[in-house]
């Protein structure tokens, strides 16, 4: 019991940690691109290890899992973009449309490889 619940919690916090990397090259990104005052990766990493955890807190609540995702994936990264670098709401939200286009881009790309492969 407790050697698949292991095994199963360290897949899911490999596939966070790999997201954390993804997240916060990505967010790093928007925030040169968008001419933010603070360009450290400090910032972005914080936002991406926050929204892993969630992830993976998430992965295990089967009944609020598509709620608690949306709210994962819209709301959290529009307040933490905003109050970790002080920026307007408006924004944050062309912040959080960036990335939300990016990972959605590479979804696809990784779906399409994927049916390639296999």
């Amino acid at each position: 019991m407790y050697g698949n619940f292991l095994s199963d919690f360290l897949v899911r916090l490999s596939i966070a940690m790999i997201l954390v990397v993804v997240n916060a090259t990505i967010l790093h990104y928007f925030v040169v691109k968008l001419k933010f005052k603070d360009h450290s990766f400090d910032n972005p990493t914080s936002i991406a290890i926050v929204i892993s955890a969630l992830y993976i807190i998430l992965s295990y609540l089967p009944k609020f899992q598509i709620f608690f995702f949306v709210l994962t994936n819209t709301a959290i990264p529009i307040i933490l973009a905003k109050e970790f670098y002080d920026i307007q709401w408006k924004t944050a939200i062309k912040f959080w449309l960036y990335w939300v286009m990016v990972m959605i881009t590479l979804a696809a790309l990784s779906a399409f490889f994927v049916v390639i492969i296999f």
